[in-house]
C-alpha cells in the first residue's frame, strides 16, 4: 500500500496502472513536487504495467501558480512592524525557495529590522550585512537572546522546527508573532500566530514596502 507507506513522507503518492497514463501522472508529479513548498512525490510503477506498450504524448509542463498576499494582511503586517519597538525577522528555507534574498535585504533596510536565519539556513540572508544577527541553533547565542526579547517576531518561510526554536521554547508563547509561508499547512503548526499570511515569500516582501511609511527605527 504505497499511499499508507509513503503518505507521511511525500506530498503525493500515486500508483500508475496503465501505460498510457504515464505522461499525465508524471507531469502532475513534477508540478506538485515544485509547487508551494517543494517536496518529494512518489510514483509507483507496477511490473505488469511496465510490460505494456502505448503511444505516449507528453503534455506541456503545468505552469506554477504562486500565491499572492492579501493586501489587507500586508497592511496589518506593516502596521504591526512599524508599531513595534524591538521587532525581529526570522527567515528560513521559504526565502531561498522563492529566490527572495535581495527582496529580504531591501525589506530589512527599509524597516530597519534585524534578521535571524533558522537552523542550517545561514545563507538565506547575507552574513556580512549590518542587519544580520546570526543563526539559530541549540545553546545560547546573540540571535537567540534577541529573539527572546523581541516584542514582535515576523517569521518568513520557516517551519519553526525543534532545532530553530530550541526545543519549541522560541518564540515564547506570549510573544506576538506574524507568520508568512507559502504552505497553509505550515502556519500555526507549532505556535499560533497573531497574523497569518499565506504567500510566496518574495511576493510578500515586495508587497510590504508600498503600503505604509517606513519606520524610523534604528538598528542597535
Amino acid at each position: 500500500d504505497y499511499g499508507r507507506f509513503f503518505g507521511s513522507l511525500a506530498k503525493w503518492v500515486v500508483e500508475i496502472d496503465r501505460a498510457d497514463k504515464v505522461p499525465e501522472m508524471v507531469t502532475r508529479a513534477f508540478h506538485l513536487a515544485r509547487s508551494g513548498r517543494p517536496g518529494p512525490v512518489v510514483v509507483a510503477l507496477p511490473e505488469d504495467m511496465l510490460m505494456e506498450e502505448a503511444a505516449l504524448h507528453l503534455p506541456p509542463p503545468i505552469p506554477r501558480s504562486l500565491p499572492h498576499p492579501d493586501p489587507v494582511q500586508i497592511q496589518a503586517l506593516v502596521s504591526r512592524l512599524n508599531a513595534a519597538a524591538r521587532p525581529v525577522v526570522l527567515v528560513g528555507a521559504g526565502v531561498q525557495y522563492a529566490r527572495a534574498r535581495e527582496a529580504l535585504v531591501r525589506f530589512a533596510e527599509r524597516f530597519q529590522v534585524p534578521v535571524i536565519t533558522s537552523w542550517r539556513r545561514n545563507d538565506a540572508f547575507p552574513n556580512d550585512h549590518p542587519h544580520y544577527v546570526g543563526n539559530l541553533s541549540f545553546g545560547s547565542s546573540p540571535a537567540q537572546e534577541l529573539l527572546r526579547e523581541a516584542d514582535l517576531v515576523v517569521v518568513i518561510g520557516d517551519r519553526l522546527s525543534e532545532m530553530t526554536t530550541n526545543h519549541y521554547t522560541l518564540p515564547r508563547p506570549a510573544q506576538p508573532m506574524i507568520q508568512v509561508d507559502i504552505d497553509p499547512a505550515v502556519i500555526g503548526r507549532n505556535l499560533a500566530p497573531a497574523l497569518a499570511v499565506v504567500s510566496d515569500a518574495r511576493l510578500a516582501l515586495t508587497a510590504a514596502p508600498v503600503t505604509l511609511t517606513p519606520s524610523a527605527r534604528a538598528i542597535q
